[in-house]
This record gives C-alpha cells, structure tokens and sequence, in this order.
C-alpha cells in the first residue's frame, strides 16, 4: 500500500467522522489503517469507538482479540451481547478469545450459543467436519 493512498485515506475518515461522529465504519477503517502502520494503542482507540457506535461490528471484536488484548475484547463482546444478545458472532469472537486463554470450557458454552443463535453456522462447522 502506497504511503500517499494511506495519508489520503486518513484524511477521509478524519473528514467523515467531524460530519458524522458516530460514523462506525470510519472509526473501524481507520483502525484497521492504523494497525497496517503499527500504530496499535490509537488503533484500539479507533475500534472501540466503532464498537461504540456499531454494538455488532464483530470484525472490531476480532481485531481486539488479534492485538492480544483479550480482556478487552471479552469486555466489549459483554457489551454487544447486552445489546444484541441473538448476534451469534459476538458469542463466536468471544469463545475465540476464551480459546486463546486456554479456558476451553468457556470456549465451548460460547461456542455453543454462537450456534444455538446462527443455524447457519451450525451447517459450516458440521459442513467442515464431514469433509
């Protein structure tokens, strides 16, 4: 990625959020922007933002767990389920994070309302584990 399109790009979403705040897209954009530059505290910054003003942005929840910082991303799944307790993503990202802290048995319950509230997901898993 060229350092022109990437400073061009910041400007668009610092543009987009003074006309929209709560903008989540360009919160979780700029995020995303501003972990390829390394810049991983203000990248968090930028996905709790877009957490804040999207409870089921679970791609944000993915990336709080990648930047090791699994508490957090278990507090901000807590907060998305209190408002969107049938989004099985939330459910799922959170059951990733208990996996990586080695706390299977979380995992699992996780695991097991994630598929209780998405059928389709239920179909990959068992799609993937007769294959």
């Amino acid at each position: 990625m060229k350092l022109g399109y990437i400073q061009e790009a910041m400007e668009n979403y610092d543009i987009a959020i003074r006309y929209r705040p709560n903008y989540s897209e360009a919160y979780h954009n700029k995020g995303l922007t501003l972990s390829f530059l390394g810049q991983l505290q203000n990248a968090i910054e930028h996905f709790d933002l877009a957490i804040k003003y999207d409870h089921n942005d679970a791609t944000a929840y993915c990336v709080l767990s990648m930047l090791k910082k699994y508490p957090k991303a278990i507090k901000s799944c807590n907060f998305a389920i209190k408002y969107a307790p049938n989004c099985a993503d939330s459910y799922y990202i959170k059951g990733m994070v208990f996996e990586k802290l080695g706390k299977h048995q979380k995992a699992i319950k996780n695991y097991d309302i994630a598929i209780s509230t998405n059928l389709i997901l239920l179909k990959i898993i068992l799609k993937k584990e007769f294959h």
